[in-house]
């Protein structure tokens, strides 16, 4: 039950681990980016404390995999995801600030609203930071479409000639000057 609230300041008290599977479907935000019809489970392990400033935070891992649409390329592409991550939970903007300046600590900050939050939202919004914006390793990506268009350079090509014929000095590029000497 991915969607299901949980009092995260209790379980930094208690200094609580939680583990949990969940559908990438049932991450609303990162849905739209996962390619139709690739239901995968993801596997997410979290461990509350209460940093010496008194603030909550949740470091953990997830795993799994899923398919994107590459933005190099426009493919499909397999994207295996083994994330480390550490944030700072807070439930306001102005704690957001205070966090990020006294604790001194690397990590993100999430800002949740009232005194619980799901384990959809904590892993969604730290997969979202992680994602990469293209899946390809290689530069230039030998999936990409083309970019060479004959028919654009034979038109260009063509420009060109029409260009120069049209040009009332052209048949002076072809003369054959002569220089003559200085007089002495």
């Amino acid at each position: 039950r991915p969607q299901e609230a949980f009092p995260y300041r209790d379980l930094a008290r208690q200094k609580a681990r939680i583990s949990r599977q969940i559908g990438v479907d049932e991450l609303t935000r990162l849905r739209p980016l996962i390619e139709v019809g690739n239901a995968t489970e993801l596997t997410a392990t979290m461990a509350f404390n209460i940093n010496r400033n008194g603030f909550v935070t949740v470091a953990g891992d997830i795993t799994g995999s899923f398919r994107l649409i590459c933005n190099g390329c426009a493919e499909s592409l397999d994207h295996m995801l083994d994330l480390n991550f550490a944030c700072i939970v807070v439930d306001s903007e102005e704690f957001a600030a205070r966090a990020v300046d006294e604790s001194g600590e690397q990590g993100d900050v999430l800002v949740v609203e009232g005194a619980e939050m799901t384990v959809a939202d904590l892993i969604e919004d730290e997969i979202l930071l992680c994602l990469p914006e293209r899946l390809c390793i290689s530069q230039p990506c030998e999936m990409a479409l083309e970019t060479d268009f004959p028919a654009a350079l034979d038109a260009v090509a063509a420009a060109q000639e029409k260009a120069e014929a049209d040009n009332p000095f052209s048949v002076l590029a072809g003369l054959d000057v002569k220089t003559k000497k200085p007089l002495d």
